[in-house]
């Protein structure tokens, strides 16, 4: 039986828990990024996992765009169970039964569904924790994802329930509300080195080395990883004294580098 695990992941807790899943069930993991970029490399399996960021509320725009675009254009009458993961830092509110929604257009429906909890990787709502705090957080998400893979290994039922927010139109609707937050908050220091952590690793091509300098471009999705993983700390957030803290990759070890 085939089994795959989908994951966007933007600054590494996502992948975290996709990875963990994935080796627990005995699935392939694939990065939503790259399959997006070369849609003939992806098979319909008979086991599949959708893991996903909730962002604002919403499921982040890439994992919306794998099942419209993937999933939407596949004859998906091979697939027998279909479970969806969101990671937050509180509670998902509407994103899991948003993603399902897009999910019911493609004829299928999600059969289990979870979230995990990690650190707020947001730091224009708070800074980033004490590596003891994060531990501790990671060693919480440990014992859920646990859980999670009993769950898929034993094919268990948990639908999706309804919330009072729970309808988004489109994925234009989630990657607009993300860019407000990114055009307002991010901006590049002359710290930058041209290293190209931050192009290679972003999901949306939104981030190019120009003459000499990075350029973004106008699809951002909000995911933060350009802020957290760049060596040198040089994005920084307009307005907010920079304290130097970042996630980086040391509790994820997530260093992406899609394909385009």
């Amino acid at each position: 039986m085939k089994k795959t695990v989908a994951c966007f992941s933007g600054t590494g807790n996502t992948y975290y828990a996709a990875k963990r899943i994935a080796e627990g069930i005995g699935a392939e993991l694939v990065m939503i990024p790259d399959v997006l970029a070369d849609p003939d490399s992806f098979e319909v399996p008979e086991v599949l996992g959708i893991i996903f960021p909730t962002y604002m509320f919403s499921p982040s725009a890439p994992a919306v765009s794998f099942v419209e675009e993937i999933l939407g254009k596949r004859d998906m009458t091979g697939l027998q169970y279909l479970f969806l993961v969101t990671t937050c830092a509180a509670s998902p509110v509407g994103s899991p039964k948003k993603l399902e929604n897009f999910i019911a257009k493609t004829g299928c429906a999600s059969s289990y569904w979870a979230k995990v909890r990690f650190p707020d990787t947001f730091v224009t709502l708070q800074k980033v924790p004490s590596d003891d705090k994060i531990r501790a957080k990671y060693a919480k998400a440990d014992i859920v994802i646990d859980g999670i893979i009993k769950d898929v290994n034993d094919e268990k039922i948990k639908p999706v329930g309804r919330t009072l927010l729970n309808h988004v139109k489109s994925v234009k609707g989630v990657i607009a509300g993300a860019k407000h937050h990114a055009e307002k908050y991010e901006v590049l220091t002359d710290r930058c080195v041209l290293c190209g952590t931050c192009a290679a690793g972003c999901p949306t091509g939104n981030i190019s080395l120009e003459s000499g300098h990075v350029e973004f471009g106008g699809n951002c999705v909000n995911c933060w990883g350009c802020y957290h993983r760049c060596p040198e700390k040089a994005i920084v957030v307009k307005g907010k004294k920079d304290d130097g803290r970042r996630f980086g990759t040391k509790f994820s070890d997530f260093h992406p580098s899609y394909k385009r």
